[in-house]
């Protein structure tokens, strides 16, 4: 029998190790959903930030001779295509959840985005 005790006490502290770990990335996800949600909560409050919804490819053009889809500067409509991220090859339009004006573009032509990263800034109108 004091086999099985031992197998016993030696299981239980493992279980008890993970749920702080498990939370953890599950804390930081609701952290970063908030921040979408009420975006007038975040920073100051006087933008809106377009993020992007994953790792890929940031374009601001829909070709490499074309003009940018916007510009600083630009008054924007909400469905109005801002961007290209690239994501596995495949071509993903960002579109305007606001209506308002482009206040600054956050990241360069063809740089390398992470999943959340700030893209523009819209002054809401």
């Amino acid at each position: 029998g004091r086999d099985v005790h031992q197998q016993v006490t030696m299981a239980v502290p493992a279980p008890m190790h993970l749920p702080p770990a498990a939370l953890a990335p599950s804390a930081d996800v609701s952290d970063a959903d908030d921040a979408e949600d009420g975006p007038a909560e975040s920073g100051n409050g006087k933008y809106q930030i377009v993020s992007s919804p994953f790792v890929g490819t940031f374009y601001r053009a829909p070709g490499p001779e074309a003009e940018p889809f916007v510009e600083v500067g630009n008054h924007i409509e909400k469905g109005q295509v801002l961007c290209i991220v690239e994501a596995m090859k495949l071509m993903n339009e960002i579109e305007a959840e606001y209506t308002g004006v482009i206040a600054a573009v956050l990241v360069e032509n063809a740089q390398s985005v992470e999943y959340g990263q700030p893209l523009f800034k819209i002054t809401p109108a």
